[in-house]
Order: C-alpha cells, then sequence, then structure tokens
C-alpha cells in the first residue's frame, strides 16, 4: 500500500480448487513471511519485495488435520519461530523453528501442547522472545462454555512451561 492507503500492487497466489487463507505477514528487512494454510495443511512463504516467492513450504506432517499457521517471528539467533494450532481429537497449540534461509526441510525443534484434555484448546495468535530467549505465547483458548484468551511461556526451545486463561463465560 502506499502512504495514503491506496493500493500501489498486489499479488495472487495459490489455486482455484483450494480453501486458502493468509493469517499473517511478518514484515522483513528484505520482504516478508506470509503463514496461512491451505486445504487442511498449513504453509510458510518467504516472499521478496517484488512479490516474487523466495522459498514455500508446506506443513502437514506434523498434524492430524487441519494445521492452521497463524504468526512467525525471527529469533535473536535469525531463526523463525512459528506458531499455530491443530484440530485432532482435540485442539493443540504449535510452535516450531525453522531456518530463515528456507533449507531445512524438517524444523529444528517442534512443540504442541493441550493443556487439558478438552475437544477446544490453545489457538496461538502472537510470539514475542524475551532477552532471555525464552518466548511469550497468546491466543484464544477456546472452551465448550466460552471462549477465553490466554498467556504462557515456553523457553527457548518451545516448551511450554505455563499456561494462563483469562476471561469467562462471557468470551
Amino acid at each position: 500500500l502506499d502512504p495514503d492507503g491506496s493500493v500501489a500492487f498486489s499479488w495472487t497466489w495459490g489455486e482455484a480448487d483450494r480453501r486458502e487463507s493468509i493469517r499473517h505477514i511478518f514484515p522483513l528487512a528484505d520482504g516478508a513471511l506470509v503463514v496461512g494454510e491451505a486445504g487442511g495443511r498449513g504453509f510458510l512463504h518467504y516472499v521478496n519485495q517484488d512479490g516474487t516467492i523466495r522459498w514455500a513450504k508446506h506443513v502437514d506432517d506434523c498434524a492430524a488435520e487441519d494445521l492452521i499457521l497463524s504468526t512467525a517471528i525471527v529469533t535473536d539467533d535469525d531463526n523463525l519461530v512459528i506458531g499455530g494450532w491443530f484440530y485432532a481429537t482435540e485442539t493443540h497449540g504449535l510452535v516450531f523453528r525453522m531456518s530463515r534461509d528456507g533449507t531445512e526441510n524438517e524444523p529444528a525443534w517442534a512443540t504442541r501442547t493441550n493443556v487439558e484434555r478438552e475437544i477446544l484448546g490453545p489457538e496461538i495468535r502472537s510470539l514475542h522472545q524475551l532477552p532471555t530467549g525464552e518466548l511469550r505465547v497468546v491466543g484464544r483458548y477456546g472452551e465448550p462454555t466460552g471462549d477465553r484468551v490466554f498467556a504462557a511461556m515456553a523457553d527457548s526451545i518451545g516448551r511450554f512451561g505455563w499456561l494462563r486463561r483469562y476471561g469467562g463465560e462471557e468470551g
């Protein structure tokens, strides 16, 4: 977009027969990391400033079904940490690390959490890395009696230490 909000230029990716959604665009000095889902699996696109795709990956082996990637950050050691959630018999929050250059075919590490055995659970919406290397994870926590928000701590390799839910029956 131009500074006045008008469209300077745009790009379209995808296939007509797939449901595709962009969930987050993380701006980088040389482009952007685009995360989302397409047909039940997640995707990562590292795009240049002109919209050309530098590299793209689909993520579908780490979850039973309906993987949604919703956020990403660049860590202090210049890697990518991606967050999201997936549905199996219950909702699990998912955090994993990939190299920024996209050369890895598998995440360096991946962790998931479902604090309690419920059908619904943590849907990660945002990540932040502290100077200590720990991660703070926030999002929506789905519950049958009404959705809440949550904040959680994960260590520098994504292992969850605590998760607190806030809110109540009002949603």
